[in-house]
């Protein structure tokens, strides 16, 4: 994977931050994209939330769970 025309200020940023972490700047960047990708983005979670199946609600079953200490 190769990124071009990243803007100098950018790249010696990454660098420094790199630098304060022990790290080279792949290893740094290749860091925050892993972190980018595991986390959804809100329509990933919306989508995820459509397709769960609906929890019914059952007031005595809520009451019950919160007198047991469940939440």
């Amino acid at each position: 994977m190769q990124i071009r025309d990243v803007p100098d200020a950018t790249e010696r940023t990454l660098k420094a931050r790199a630098e304060r972490d022990g790290k080279s700047l792949t290893a740094y960047v290749r860091d925050l994209l892993n972190e980018e990708a595991a986390t959804p983005t809100l329509d990933e979670v919306m989508a995820k939330i459509a397709a769960d199946e609906p929890v019914p609600y059952d007031p005595d079953f809520v009451r019950e769970m919160m007198r047991e200490g469940h939440r």
